[in-house]
């Protein structure tokens, strides 16, 4: 059986999911920035992986 979330949990995943959204906006506009291939991929795979931390964080509010 799931622990239902407290208010203050579900405010701190909010939060998080927030700041996990803003960061892959960030690494994805840096990456299409870069003019360097290998730079452009490192910050491709930093985007990614925020993303898979707010698609993870996402699940918690479902």
């Amino acid at each position: 059986m799931a622990k239902q979330l407290t208010e203050k949990e579900l405010m701190y995943i909010s939060d998080c999911l927030e700041i996990e959204e803003k960061e892959v906006k960030k690494f994805k506009d840096a990456s299409a920035q870069a003019s360097d291939a290998e730079l452009r991929n490192a910050l491709s795979s930093i985007s990614q992986l925020h993303q898979n931390h707010f698609d993870t964080l996402k699940q918690h509010l479902s």
